[in-house]
């Protein structure tokens, strides 16, 4: 221990403004150092994280209180003044700090249904996303001007921190656990080495779209890979073998909007063929293309077409467009850019996630819950009726609770769907065996809450926080339910 602190060389690189500079050794009541301290000054920033060798590295303005927080010890505060410590050859002054072991269990907090709590208690800093798990609580968060990727305990705790050079405003968790942080055009995955946060293995967002989206769940033997077709109105699921690599179909889902689709492209083709000068109905295919080519002719020369006479027959309404620009147009058209097919025609949604090694595919469209082995074969089908409308609420499209998403807590084993009405959002447990839902959780305190996220029994979830002025802020809450 002394060694350490008598070891010259390892003092921080000095700074403009800065009034002195402390160096300490975090040890616990057996005098052995601690690794993963988080030091902490009176308004909550991070400042540094222990080593290895249980050694930080502060620089301070003047006399300050630090706080030592880690989530197998409790809180302690410390007054740093330089006028009461010593220091060596360097000018850096040293300290040594005893943090002693909390004797109650780490988990041991109690949260009433009817209070949640600020899961990361920050009022300087809001959270951009989230994600959480058994190895803690992933964050983005922001000042305004700084964005940092931070790794927390249950407890608040930061295990450790990255900060984030470009705008990242997503964490995913793929079905392998991995956890990446994406851009608009990245993607990376994080890890952390037990004191720093590193982004590793970087590819483009289309990469990520193709390869590591699309893989939705996975067991110990198989992993699942989801594929929309037809502008995402045909869903097809494919089980891949981990040692055979032998690929099956698992399930396969068509929309309720499919018929619609199909009209929607028999009679862009009959528009297209029109456009190429195919024969069609009435003959309509070279007339219209050659009244396109007058009206064209005739705008270009400065003729109003009201004044031109005899009206263009078959085109009366037609808009006025060069007929190999339209041509090329049907042949390019993206039909997901429209507004009236994403109103009209939205994508499929019926999950597939991995629980206890099992799989469970929710076919909303056709209102079965399939159960399947770790191998992915089939175990059993039940009707489910949750999501669907009931009473007064079946002729009303805009009172439909439902609110098209299954949460899983993966601690626990649990499947949850979720309800909102008037802004008040509902967690219904899902009974794995029969489809039936069990009890029912009211996030009852906040209104529109985002990114619900339900692990070991706490419901966690984006609100708006009100110490926050000037803009949508939000701060991470978790309530409890189990």
């Amino acid at each position: 221990m002394l060694f350490l602190l008598g070891f010259a060389g390892i003092s921080a690189f000095a700074q403009k403004n800065v009034a002195f500079k402390v160096e300490g050794l975090v040890v616990n009541g057996k005098n052995e150092s601690v690794e993963g301290v988080g030091v902490y000054d009176s308004q909550n920033r991070l400042l540094s994280i222990t080593d290895a060798n249980g050694i930080f590295r502060v620089n301070l303005q003047s006399a300050a209180t630090l706080v030592f927080s880690h989530v197998g010890y409790n809180r302690e505060t410390v007054q740093m003044d330089r006028q009461q410590m010593q220091a060596d050859e360097n000018g850096t002054y040293k300290t040594i700090v005893t943090l002693k072991e909390k004797v109650e269990s780490l988990h041991e907090v109690t949260v009433t249904a009817n209070a949640p709590q600020l899961a990361y208690d920050n009022e300087i800093v809001w959270v951009i996303d989230y994600i959480v798990g058994a190895d803690g609580i992933y964050a983005i968060t922001s000042t305004g001007t700084k964005s940092n990727l931070l790794h927390l305990s249950f407890e608040q705790d930061t295990i450790s921190q990255c900060p984030l050079a470009r705008k990242y405003e997503e964490l995913y968790r793929d079905a392998f656990g991995n956890v990446q942080v994406l851009s608009a055009d990245s993607i990376y995955q994080v890890y952390c080495d037990g004191k720093d946060l590193h982004l590793l293995y970087g590819n483009g967002i289309d990469k990520y779209n193709k390869v590591l989206k699309p893989i939705v769940a996975a067991t110990d033997s198989v992993i699942v890979q989801q594929n929309y077709l037809m502008l995402d109105q045909y869903l097809v699921y494919v089980v891949a073998n981990k040692n055979t690599k032998k690929q099956e179909i698992l399930q396969t889902i068509e929309s309720e909007q499919f018929e619609m689709l199909m009209n929607w492209e028999s009679d862009n083709s009959r528009k297209a063929k029109a456009l190429e000068g195919s024969s069609l109905e009435m003959g309509m295919g070279s007339r219209l293309k050659d009244a396109i080519a007058a009206e064209q002719k005739a705008i270009r020369s400065g003729v109003v077409y009201a004044n031109s006479g005899e009206r263009i027959p078959f085109y009366e309404y037609a808009e006025v467009m060069d007929p190999i620009t339209q041509e090329e147009k049907a042949k390019s058209y993206d039909y997901r850019r429209d507004p009236r097919m994403r109103v009209m025609l939205p994508a499929v949604y019926s999950p597939v996630v991995s629980i206890n090694n099992r799989l469970y595919l929710f076919d909303f469209e056709n209102d079965y819950m399939y159960a399947y082995n770790n191998l992915g074969e089939f175990v059993s089908k039940s009707v489910i009726v949750f999501h669907k409308k009931t009473g007064y609420a079946k002729n009303l499209e805009s009172n439909n609770p439902w609110n098209k998403n299954v949460i899983v807590d993966a601690a626990q084993g649990k499947c949850y769907g979720q309800f909102i009405t008037d802004g008040m959002v509902t967690l219904k447990e899902i009974n794995l065996k029969n489809g039936n839902v069990g009890e029912s959780y009211k996030l009852d305190r906040h209104y529109f809450p985002t990114k619900i996220q339900v692990y070991d029994g706490y419901v966690y979830y984006l609100f708006l926080d009100s110490r926050k002025q000037n803009g949508d802020k939000r701060s991470l809450y978790r309530l409890k339910i189990n």
